[in-house]
């Protein structure tokens, strides 16, 4: 039977934690905003962030809780005078987030101030990818992945050949 040489094996071994980085990059999730929505009212699955009237603030008080600015989730339903969401998260008037459980809630269109849609940030995306890739390059070169060797820092400062 056909045996690699070790340096052989080495070097194969010492690819794999970058091909796993890399695997694991490219399913990263991107960047995103939040955009003003151009049309009236999102479509449903939107993932949007309402912010409220100071008069929708205090009709929704006793379902969201006092001073709720903002509300955030996913869009189930949509009608001429409601919004019906699975509430991921809501903000107060000085800035604390409070996660929920994707509780439905429904919206009168009267309490909403701004409809903002998530989106993804395209350039923001390539530009923190590509950085990604560049540093996960340098650091497996300054490792040695894919060298033949990899050096790993030891405990007294030197470097350990593996």
């Amino acid at each position: 039977m056909f045996r690699r040489p070790a340096a052989c094996r080495t070097r194969v071994m010492s690819a794999w934690p970058a091909a796993l980085s890399l695997a694991a990059l490219l399913v990263l999730p991107g960047c995103y905003r939040l955009a003003p929505l151009e049309t009236g009212t999102p479509d449903a699955g939107s993932e949007v962030r309402l912010a409220l009237t100071d008069a929708g603030s205090l009709q929704l008080a006793a379902l969201v809780g006092p001073r709720v600015e903002a509300l955030e989730g996913r869009t189930l339903e949509v009608s001429d005078s409601s919004l019906v969401l699975a509430v991921s998260s809501t903000f107060d008037r000085s800035g604390v987030e409070r996660p929920w459980s994707n509780e439905r809630l429904s919206v009168p269109l009267g309490a909403v101030d701004e409809i903002r849609r998530r989106e993804l940030d395209r350039r923001k995306t390539w530009i923190v990818s590509g950085a990604s890739v560049v540093g996960l390059f340098l650091v497996s070169r300054a490792m040695g992945v894919g060298q033949g060797e990899a050096r790993i820092p030891s405990r007294d400062g030197g470097n350990v050949q593996k």
